[in-house]
């Protein structure tokens, strides 16, 4: 049945570098995270001018290298839905962030839930998040933003809310040198 079928996203955008790099040599980024999906709010991630909105259920998260943010990857998962193998877009979601981790130090990754991200995520992908300082609950919202050292991630910023239907948002620069 096409509901149960896991639809996994990942796209590679070339965008205009010119419309990213700023002259204090910092890239702003704006996550926000809707805990349920209105028709006024949804959650999304900005890079410089750039804006991405999460028009999927669950988790979408943003790879780039601010050195070269020519090239940006993006991942879709819906974590939300009961599927017969509940487990596969953790399991995606939590490959694809261990193999950024590996990446050249200073690629950022940036994440945010939208709607409910937390009721068929695995344990496995839950515990690699919580030690971000995050915490999970239907219909709560999360968000965060890490950067690697070339063998693992620095903690950004986080923010996160229990409460169903609750919206969160942070603002951060990252340094592009």
């Amino acid at each position: 049945m096409k509901t149960n079928l896991i639809i996994s996203l990942v796209f590679i955008i070339f965008l205009n570098s010119k419309s990213l790099v700023y002259c204090g040599e910092q890239i702003p980024i704006t996550l926000q995270s809707v805990g349920f999906q209105s028709t006024y709010e949804t959650s999304f991630i900005s890079i410089g001018t750039q804006q991405i909105l999460a028009k999927s259920r669950g988790v979408t998260a943003i790879a780039f290298n601010p050195n070269d943010v020519k090239t940006l990857k993006i991942l879709a998962e819906d974590t939300h839905h009961w599927v017969k193998e509940p487990e596969t877009p953790s399991t995606n979601l939590l490959s694809w962030l261990k193999e950024i981790e590996s990446f050249s130090p200073g690629w950022v990754v940036a994440m945010v839930s939208n709607d409910d991200s937390s009721l068929s995520m695995g344990g496995d992908l839950k515990t690699y998040l919580s030690k971000f300082g995050l915490g999970f609950d239907f219909r709560g919202s999360w968000l965060l933003a890490l950067q690697t050292n070339g063998v693992n991630f620095k903690n950004l910023g986080s923010s996160f809310s229990l409460v169903a239907g609750s919206t969160v948002s942070k603002s951060l620069l990252v340094s592009n040198n």
